[in-house]
């Protein structure tokens, strides 16, 4: 018998009733999980939930009923078992489901994410043109939380810490716009420390069997708020991230009358520090100079101050070099973000090397921007700029001698 006489079979026509009692099911179960969650469908919702097949619902179901789990006072240990998943991505599910506004996308599981990575992109590069249009009525020194926060509220499908990356590149790219580097650069400078990606291979008593011990390195930075130019940059140890700081100051003013990258206006400069971790009478004149000549802009405690005012300027890194500011007081983080760059333990010289390159590519961008500018200005002596004017009697300052306790 030919077999083009045979009647045709159109997919979609029929469905075994097996398979219609079960996607019944799913549907009602799901139903079931939202009104426990109290969530509302959106249509994204109920379009991404089409294009899922079988597999993808359960394993989206098993999440939701984790997360009901959880809300019911269930460990995360358990809901991580309910979901199917390991423990630290049960956290992860956890603070993304809170951080997005409950988006049903922002938990699927990885075969339903990549099925829908175009529309991911698409909704990415439509939250990065709504927040290009926000930066024109943003303040340049306003929160980027907040910032990031107005991203998550327009385009609810993008997580708080897409949003934050990109406000921060928005900003980034607003700063370097010729008008605003004649309007702010030079005006006010920043100083930080901050734990990065890279191992240090020190010699203590902490030591390995080959003598060495091993932390995170810390960098104190001194930076240009409005441009992001890094002026003055030293690796150290956690140890020394005070004495890090007084050098790179150094640093700052040499290379700021060296490169011709001064300005000069009537008001005094301002600096804005977070002193690092203090550990020596050394480090407590550091704290109380600063003090006693900046006031209300430098910040002596907490934690958490490390990092705060470079990260929001330069980023989440430094080329290949990521910011760790955990790692700044106790010289520790997590093995995968220390060792993050995959190089071995390095010395404080070579770290300095790495780190020096680095800056240097970073800088280029913005350097040429101030070129063209005409926001800088050619001084003969450093005394003649307000940026080196204002470092110098930072710096004088500093040497004064430490009074005896």
């Amino acid at each position: 018998m030919d077999v083009r006489s045979r009647p045709a079979k159109v997919r979609g026509m029929s469905m075994p009733s097996k398979q219609i009692s079960e996607d019944l099911r799913l549907e009602r179960l799901l139903k079931q999980q939202f009104a426990a969650l109290e969530y509302q469908l959106s249509d994204d919702d109920r379009a991404f939930l089409k294009k899922l097949r079988p597999t993808q619902m359960r394993d989206l179901l098993k999440r939701l009923v984790a997360l009901v789990a959880l809300k019911e006072g269930e460990t995360t240990q358990i809901a991580s078992q309910i979901a199917g998943v390991s423990v630290p991505t049960m956290f992860r599910l956890k603070r993304i489901w809170k951080s997005t506004g409950s988006n049903l996308k922002s938990i699927a599981g990885g075969s339903a994410r990549k099925a829908r990575g175009g529309d991911a992109a698409e909704k990415f590069t439509k939250a990065r043109e709504y927040a290009e249009r926000l930066a024109e009525s943003v303040a340049l020194e306003g929160s980027l939380n907040a910032f990031a926060t107005q991203i998550v509220e327009a385009h609810k499908d993008v997580s708080l810490r897409a949003a934050e990356r990109i406000a921060r590149e928005v900003l980034k790219k607003r700063r370097l716009v010729v008008d605003n580097l004649k309007e702010g650069y030079g005006r006010d400078i920043l100083v930080d420390a901050v734990g990065i990606s890279l191992l240090l291979a020190l010699p203590g008593e902490e030591s390995r069997e080959d003598g060495e011990r091993l932390e995170a390195a810390v960098l104190a930075v001194v930076l240009d708020k409005a441009s992001g130019l890094i002026l003055g940059a030293r690796v150290v140890e956690r140890r020394n991230a005070v004495t890090g700081q007084r050098a790179a100051l150094i640093d700052a003013r040499h290379y700021i009358y060296e490169r011709g990258i001064d300005i000069h206006v009537p008001d005094k400069v301002r600096l804005h520090v977070t002193v690092g971790p203090i550990q020596s009478d050394r480090d407590r004149h550091f704290a109380e100079t600063m003090k006693t000549l900046l006031g209300s802009d430098v910040v002596l405690q907490g934690s958490r101050r490390f990092g705060r005012k470079a990260i929001p300027i330069i980023g989440s890194s430094i080329g290949s070099i990521k910011f760790i500011p955990g790692a700044t007081e106790t010289g520790r983080g997590e093995a995968a973000a220390v060792r993050a760059v995959g190089r071995e333990p390095l010395s404080l010289f070579k770290a300095d090397e790495v780190v020096s390159a680095e800056v240097s590519a970073y800088n280029q961008t913005i350097l040429d921007r101030l070129e063209v500018s005409g926001a800088i200005r050619r001084i003969k002596l450093p005394s003649q700029g307000s940026m080196c004017a204002s470092l110098e009697e930072v710096i004088k300052m500093l040497r004064r001698p430490i009074l005896s306790r």
